[in-house]
């Protein structure tokens, strides 16, 4: 069971982490929003910072009242039935992609070590709905499962020194968009004009985690 199967470990001297075994899956990260819901409305006194991924939760509290026996306690204490997570409803997000060659540097290589016409790697991944997992690495790079298995490859051995902003890209099993010009190591197969991340509105980031984006 979720509830069951997790460890807690020590951050720093005034953090702790809750962590699940390391996969990619809808309802363990549905577990993990709710978790870190609930011990926030039962706990908010405590907490200094906190923070979760796809598989982990990670709160700060203060070491001088706290320890991290109190803070494991409080922890284990949060228990959540089945029914509660998985009802979780959150938004679906649209957004166009160009695959033209200029702009989907990677998409012939995958083409030919995949064994797959162009065409069906973007019919391929253009057809799915992908589930936001995490938002990081950059400020609003979505890392988004789901892809289909014909399309994961590794990501590059070296990677490039500049990505453009918007480039859509494959890593490993995941796919992802980069919300601005940085160094990256993920294939690149098209591009979205799609802002990522504005730092001037009020939710920076549009999409967050369980978001559903086509």
């Amino acid at each position: 069971m979720i509830a069951e199967d997790k460890i807690y470990q020590s951050v720093g001297n005034n953090g702790v982490s809750v962590i699940w075994p390391s996969k990619i899956d809808k309802n363990l990260l549905k577990y993990i929003i709710l978790f870190s819901e609930r011990f926030t409305s039962l706990y908010s006194e405590v907490i200094l910072d906190s923070n979760f991924t796809y598989n982990s939760y990670t709160m700060f509290y203060n070491h001088s009242k706290y320890s991290f026996s109190n803070m494991e306690q409080m922890l284990e204490s949060v228990f959540l039935n089945e029914k509660d997570y998985k009802n979780i409803i959150r938004k679906q997000w649209k957004i166009p992609v160009c695959y033209e060659a200029d702009l989907a540097w990677d998409l012939k290589l995958l083409s030919s070590k995949k064994n797959i016409p162009v065409d069906e790697i973007i019919s391929l991944h253009s057809s799915k709905s992908y589930v936001v997992f995490f938002v990081g690495f950059l400020p609003g790079f979505l890392y988004l499962g789901g892809l289909d298995p014909k399309l994961h490859f590794p990501r590059r051995a070296s990677p490039r020194e500049r990505i453009f902003k918007g480039a859509v890209a494959i890593g490993g099993s995941q796919t992802g968009i980069y919300p601005n010009d940085s160094p990256g190591g993920w294939h690149i197969i098209g591009n979205t004009p799609v802002n990522m991340f504005d730092p001037l509105v009020e939710r920076p980031c549009f999409a967050q985690p369980l978001d559903q984006v086509k």
